[in-house]
């Protein structure tokens, strides 16, 4: 019924977010997979064939930033995230003393080959599930990364370079697909 009074008023894309399971933050992914907590693949297929039938694009919210901090892929993979002088991983988003500067998302490094790829493939399973194209979210610069480089370092601005390769990635899966970034000002 609501996409049906969204179609009637004229819209023409949906921007999904939050089906995924995420961990201490809904924007904490730990990958973009449909959630059971929301239906999983039937609600996910049922959701996309409703809202293509009445004519709308469907686009689902990424972010560059990182993965939830229990996410496995940061245990297993501690060169895809920025780290503190200290060698401890950097949390961008609400960290402060109070917490122990520990907060829900390490902050990914845009430099990082490994998580660039793995990004990239989750894009892959997103549009191939059958999404019309992806918001990329947290395109803004990044702490520099002191495992990599010292203060204020050149990793700064590589999200701007991640951020364009996955858009070609996105136009690679079919000309008809749409990427579409936040405005970082």
């Amino acid at each position: 019924v609501m996409l049906a009074r969204w179609q009637a008023a004229g819209f023409t894309a949906i921007f999904a977010v939050s089906q995924f399971k995420s961990g201490q933050n809904w924007l904490s992914p730990f990958d973009y997979r449909p959630s059971a907590e929301v239906g999983g693949v039937a609600a996910e297929q049922q959701a996309l064939r409703w809202a293509h039938e009445l004519g709308f694009q469907v686009i689902l919210w990424m972010t560059t930033v990182g993965l939830d901090r229990d996410a496995p892929e940061v245990q297993q993979h501690r060169d895809w995230w920025t780290h503190r002088p200290n060698g401890a991983l950097f949390y961008a988003w609400n960290s402060s003393p109070q917490n122990n500067y520990l907060s829900y998302a390490p902050d990914a490094d845009p430099l990082a080959t490994g998580w660039r790829q793995w990004l990239k493939d989750q894009v892959s399973e997103v549009v191939g599930r059958g999404y019309d194209g992806v918001f990329i979210d947290g395109c803004i610069p990044r702490a520099s990364n002191h495992a990599r480089e010292a203060w204020p370092g050149e990793g700064r601005n590589g999200v701007e370079d991640q951020v364009a390769d996955l858009a070609a990635h996105v136009r690679g899966l079919g000309r008809d697909r749409i990427t579409f970034v936040e405005d970082a000002g």
